[in-house]
């Protein structure tokens, strides 16, 4: 190639990419600009994979809006984004040889347990995909749960212990709606509690041998160190500050905390088809057990959409006052990724649209 050509399309593709850069820019500049119209809201983190570079951008801050101290060290409640951590562990040990999904539910309950009958078609896989048919909780009214003995007000979920599990599992009489769409957090927790049984591990090391470790992440957590507190973005509720989520036996249905840059380094290995060690799991968690309609298309813990021709991978989560939302298209190998120290998971999640589809677009 001729040396002065070959400079001019350097010069090109530079310049593309710098207005490329400044447009994404100001996207999403100006969806920090809406965000913030609302006082109540505190701070917001973005995070952006496109093929091997990851991007941040941080507004607001861990206390105050007006501190705007985030940083790639900065810990967010994850939510029920900590469920597609949870069918990752879930494909680790299939691949392990521990366990399968088409492994029955009721092979994992206890000898003594009564209610098998009810529950005998029940999958790993159908846990993991939200079409086990079992309820969104273990209660049917808070009012309900409030009446139990071990409730803490200042902790209500603290009593989702296996043992309370397996008791309001018990108590079911009919699955309704097995086989189809029913989002279960009880179904959720059940998986964990036998996640932990067929490893040997709790929740948290399970996060540390098949997550934190192969891809050295530094900043996520199911309990965030002593030496790590001064990092956390506070949660917020219209501006109250509200306690970090404690779910007993049930942390792969939401206790994950986690900073942005730890996010996206695992969507990154999850959509890197040259991650030749994490990438028959990458291919088991992404897997679609279920076909269904395309608008409600489920993969382990995924939700699963069209924008164009492009199908994407989505998880959202919310605590009492924390928001996040990822949004993947493996076969493009782009990842956005919203969290927030306020109560906002709605909002979020339009703005990661946004920005996902520009990307696409590009």
């Amino acid at each position: 190639m001729n040396i002065k050509f070959s400079r001019k399309v350097t010069l090109f593709f530079s310049f593309c990419t710098i207005a490329t850069s400044y447009a994404q820019k100001a996207l999403i500049d100006s969806l920090s600009t809406a965000f913030f119209k609302d006082s109540t809201h505190i701070g917001l983190a973005i995070g952006i994979q496109q093929q091997k570079d990851l991007h941040t951008y941080y507004y607001g801050g861990k206390y105050l809006a007006s501190q705007t101290d985030l940083s790639d060290n900065s810990i967010f409640e994850l939510g029920s984004v900590t469920k597609v951590y949870t069918t990752y562990i879930l494909s680790a040990l299939e691949e392990e040889g521990l366990l399968k999904g088409s492994d029955l539910l009721v092979d994992y309950l206890p000898k003594t347990f009564k209610n098998k009958d009810v529950l005998s078609a029940i999958t790993l896989d159908n846990l993991a995909t939200h079409t086990s048919g079992i309820p969104i909780t273990a209660w049917d009214d808070w009012a309900l749960l409030q009446n139990e003995p071990t409730f803490n007000e200042n902790n209500p979920f603290d009593l989702l212990t296996k043992e309370f599990l397996f008791t309001k599992l018990e108590q079911l009489d009919s699955l309704k709606d097995y086989g189809a769409p029913k989002y279960s957090n009880f179904g959720f927790g059940l998986l964990t509690v036998i996640l932990e049984s067929a490893s040997g591990l709790n929740y948290a090391d399970l996060v540390e041998k098949y997550v934190e470790q192969p891809l050295a992440l530094q900043s996520t957590f199911v309990s965030v160190p002593q030496n790590r507190l001064h990092d956390i973005a506070l949660p917020r509720k219209n501006s109250a500050q509200v306690p970090l989520i404690a779910l007993a036996d049930s942390e792969g249905t939401g206790a994950l905390k986690s900073s942005v840059m730890d996010v996206l380094k695992f969507l990154s290995a999850l959509n890197d088809p040259q991650h030749e060690k994490l990438r028959k799991i990458a291919c088991k968690a992404l897997r679609k057990p279920f076909d269904s309609e395309p608008l409600s298309a489920l993969g382990l813990g995924w939700g699963l959409f069209n924008i164009g021709n492009d199908l994407v991978y989505w998880k959202n989560g919310g605590t009492y006052g924390s928001g996040s939302i990822v949004i993947m298209c493996p076969e493009k190998q782009i990842s956005v990724v919203l969290l927030t120290n306020s109560d906002s998971t709605d909002i979020i999640q339009s703005y990661a649209v946004a920005i996902i589809s520009t990307l696409l677009n590009q």
